[in-house]
């Protein structure tokens, strides 16, 4: 993850800063520490995946608190609208009607990683709500926004299964209720649509938010 960082073309002193065990030592004020935790978090967006920064504010490793608040403020900060996040796991197909103002984004009071889960059995709607509901307090299944970013950190699950979410619901012209999925067909990967009331084959991994749990 540091290494990421200190291999970098245009961040190598940034590595190397995060690895000196004696950097803020040497810092003459907060103001250069600050600088340096800035120009850490613009690197953690472009050299690591969002999982990945997440984990390096959690490393118990003396990377420094300033640049850890640097990199939570900044991954916050973001602009991260449904197209960008779509636009980021380059996608070789989007269904059209998979857009901000049909999907809002479901918001979460608590910081949570995104996890698969699989029930391994054919089960409608509800009873795959009721099987994440039964896996603990901590787990709430995903919305779109949250699929389209697990579709760009690890583009290579969908190719393996389908993984859909059931948090956010789009109800088209027709009274029909769709949620999202990520697949593979052949060489691509795709985003689509698929009826609520339809029911899911065993196949289907579900796209769930784990809440970390407070200290």
């Amino acid at each position: 993850m540091l290494q990421n960082l200190k291999t970098s073309p245009k961040g190598g002193k940034v590595g190397i800063l995060m690895n000196n065990e004696n950097t803020q030592a040497e810092m003459a004020s907060s103001g250069q520490r600050m600088e340096v935790g800035v120009i850490a978090a613009r690197y953690a967006t472009y050299d690591l995946t969002h999982d990945e920064a997440q984990a390096l504010i959690g490393d118990p490793k003396p990377v420094g608190k300033v640049i850890k608040d640097a990199i939570r403020n900044y991954l916050k900060s973001l602009p991260r609208t449904l197209a960008q996040r779509i636009a980021r796991a380059r996608l070789d197909w989007v269904n059209s009607d998979i857009a901000e103002k049909n999907f809002q984004q479901i918001p979460c009071e608590s910081e949570y990683t995104l996890e698969t889960v699989h029930p391994g059995r054919n089960m409608s709607t509800d009873e795959v709500l009721e099987y994440i509901k039964a896996l603990g307090p901590e787990f709430e299944p995903a919305d779109v926004h949250d699929l389209a970013d697990y579709g760009a950190d690890h583009p290579d699950e969908q190719r393996k299964h389908p993984i859909a979410e059931l948090a956010s619901v789009w109800v088209s012209p027709g009274g029909h209720r769709f949620v999202a999925y990520l697949c593979g067909r052949g060489s691509g990967r795709g985003l689509y649509l698929d009826y609520v009331a339809g029911g899911w084959r065993g196949y289907y991994r579900f796209l769930v938010r784990r809440k970390k749990q407070s200290a």
